[in-house]
């Protein structure tokens, strides 16, 4: 109930934004799930477009965060992707990282996280002594 109280304070721009960043990581994780080729190959509907203003993106990073609590195995790729899927439909490059480690163990060890605007928008907390492979760019709609 607490959490539900907290979400209906929130502007209706970040509930609108919590909801379809919900909606996003439940679609790319059921993708993740179903299937071995990129859950971004059919990519969704444009929604509204947002111009480029300053801490949108942030805000998108805070929904997706936000909503990956609230679904089941929403791993550091789904979210990047769900991430990267939202600023696709904005207009907003990114490039998704993976990264690889030796664990502890000296086990192989993957991490995933979304670079945009010069700095990591997602995943930074484990994206440290990560060596990543190539990056994924996304397609962009232009206006």
């Amino acid at each position: 109930m607490r959490r539900l109280r907290r979400f209906l304070r929130l502007p209706p721009r970040r509930r609108r934004e919590v909801v379809e960043a919900l909606v996003e990581l439940v679609r790319v994780r059921i993708a993740v799930s179903l299937s071995r080729r990129s859950p971004l190959a059919r990519p969704a509907p444009p929604v509204r477009r947002v111009g480029s203003k300053e801490g949108a993106v942030d805000e998108l990073a805070w929904a997706v965060e936000a909503a990956s609590r609230y679904v089941p195995r929403a791993t550091c790729l789904v979210q990047a992707l769900a991430l990267q899927a939202l600023c696709a439909r904005r207009g907003q490059a990114t490039t998704l990282r993976i990264g690889v480690a030796h664990g502890e163990r000296r086990e192989l060890e993957a991490h995933a996280w979304l670079e945009g605007e010069g700095r990591i928008l997602i995943g930074s907390r484990g994206s440290t002594g990560f060596a990543p492979l190539s990056g994924l760019p996304a397609e962009v709609d232009t206006p």
